[in-house]
């Protein structure tokens, strides 16, 4: 519920790869025609995927035309989390945000693929919260196996996601 009452619409979770495997983790959340995407990761393939080299999320839901991609924030610089991000920005050049490790991370990658000139990357330090559209995205400091990773709050219009 928002402060001027209720509100209706639905909000979508929408996994694009990493629910139920380890890898290629990335979702998304939809409100209206406006999406909001987490992470962007890869997966080495398994033994028997011969002649396959990576395996990246199907992130064709965010290419269709009649939704707005506001972004994709990252959460830590681990390969499933930031692996697939060259590939995704590629098909559809959003604003990625991160932390500063995240993204100097991020970064030779982009530049191997010939693509970090046009990537918009945006730091976001912990504490700090951006507004993309409907979502609110907070970020949380968390203990991990990797430095600067960070929880996401992201208020919505029908209440807060956390991750």
């Amino acid at each position: 519920m928002s402060s001027r009452g209720p509100v209706s619409g639905r909000i979508r979770y929408l996994p694009l790869g990493g629910l139920g495997e380890v890898g290629i983790n990335m979702w998304a959340l939809e409100w209206e025609d406006k999406l909001l995407a987490v992470d962007a990761g890869l997966m080495f393939p398994q033994e028997d995927m011969l002649g396959i080299d990576l395996v990246l999320p199907d992130i064709s839901y965010l290419l269709r035309r009649d939704r707005e991609l506001l972004g994709i924030v990252l959460t830590h610089g681990h390969e499933d989390h930031i692996g697939g991000l060259p590939y995704a920005l590629k098909k559809r050049n959003v604003p990625v945000y991160g932390t500063r490790l995240t993204l100097g991370l991020v970064k030779p990658k982009l530049k191997e693929h010939r693509f970090l000139r046009e990537s918009d990357l945006r730091e976001l330090r912990v504490g700090d919260s951006v507004q993309l559209g409907p979502f609110k995205v907070e970020t949380i400091a968390v203990c991990h196996s990797i430095p600067d990773a960070v929880a996401l709050a992201i208020d919505t219009p029908v209440g807060k996601v956390i991750y």
